[in-house]
């Protein structure tokens, strides 16, 4: 779009010389064999299925007892610098030197890890002990990994339909409540790094072999104490989208490039990174090389009553700029 804009201002035609990829993948189910396609829908997923074509009972509905509001669910920005990047992936890493984490797992497995501990505290400020507040709170675990990579679709880079495959899992108790932020990073690192590739091309040409793609549903509940994680800071969310430039010629980045807060992203337990803007000028100065990760802003949903308890969390906030 950006480039679209500027080519307005010097062409009636501005013509795109990196144009995306609009064509979805597997979007012509035609591509496939008869044989193929029957396979894909005998195919079993474990991470959605095909609802029931049921009618609705209204006067069951009815029947059902009112339930009491819940609290709002609240969102913020939080910004985690690099240098406080750099901390938490040491702190998420093996003492012994043993394995790897990425940048995404070491934020992910600290929010995460909070989710679930602020949740905790939540339950046992009403009176219930620790154990009974354990058994309230669902501890899943969902993430987003891009497909567009050779090992993986094996997608354009400009490939613009959505491409990314839902890993997932529940932990114990004793994992996010007392073992230090390593070992849930481990865990993670294991969840994301483990996928079969064959099981997520299966997976979307079971998608794509679906006549009526409305009953398909996600088999994961975003509530109750699961953590959504959303990766948008592996994206260019700042260099190449300027609209504009100074009187020196030199591009002008937005002010700001991010989802806004809407009724579908007030899910409670939700982080969305996002790129920022020292993106943009780190690689205006030296090409984006760099010793330490730019800074990332998570888009962070709670309900209000966790949001109180979070906000007295020192060792939390300590890793937050």
């Amino acid at each position: 779009m950006a480039a679209l804009y500027r080519g307005l201002a010097t062409s009636e035609r501005p013509t795109l010389t990196e144009p995306p990829v609009i064509h979805s993948y597997l979007k012509d189910i035609s591509v496939l064999s008869s044989e193929k396609v029957q396979k894909a829908r005998e195919y079993k997923l474990t991470a959605f299925y095909l609802a029931v074509e049921t009618e609705t009972n209204a006067a069951s509905d009815a029947e059902q007892p009112p339930q009491p509001p819940k609290p709002p669910v609240l969102g913020r920005t939080v910004r985690f610098s690099g240098d406080n990047l750099q901390a938490l992936k040491q702190l998420a890493s093996d003492p012994t030197g043993a394995g790897w984490v990425s940048t995404f797992e070491a934020l992910s497995a600290f929010l995460c890890q909070w989710n679930y501990r602020i949740r905790l505290q939540h339950f046992m400020s009403q009176g219930t002990s620790e154990k009974e507040a354990a058994g309230k709170i669902v501890r899943g675990f969902w993430a987003s990994i891009n497909m567009r990579g050779p090992t993986r679709l094996n997608l354009s880079p400009r490939y613009l339909p959505n491409a990314v495959y839902p890993p997932y899992a529940s932990f114990p108790h004793e994992l996010l409540a007392n073992e230090p932020l390593w070992k849930v990073a481990e865990a993670l690192h294991g969840l994301i790094r483990g996928f079969d590739t064959h099981k997520i091309k299966m997976s979307t040409r079971w998608i794509a072999a679906q006549p009526n793609k409305s009953r398909i549903r996600v088999d994961f509940s975003f509530f109750d104490g699961n953590f959504t994680v959303s990766q948008w800071a592996a994206f260019s969310m700042y260099v190449g989208v300027d609209f504009d430039a100074d009187e020196d010629g030199k591009p002008v980045p937005p002010a700001l490039v991010g989802q806004p807060y809407t009724e579908i992203s007030r899910v409670d337990g939700l982080g969305m990174f996002q790129s920022t803007e020292e993106e943009f000028y780190r690689t205006m100065e030296n090409g984006g090389d760099a010793k330490k990760p730019c800074a990332f802003d998570v888009k962070l949903t709670f309900s209000e009553p966790l949001w109180e308890i979070l906000d007295q969390e020192e060792e939390f906030w300590r890793y937050c700029s």
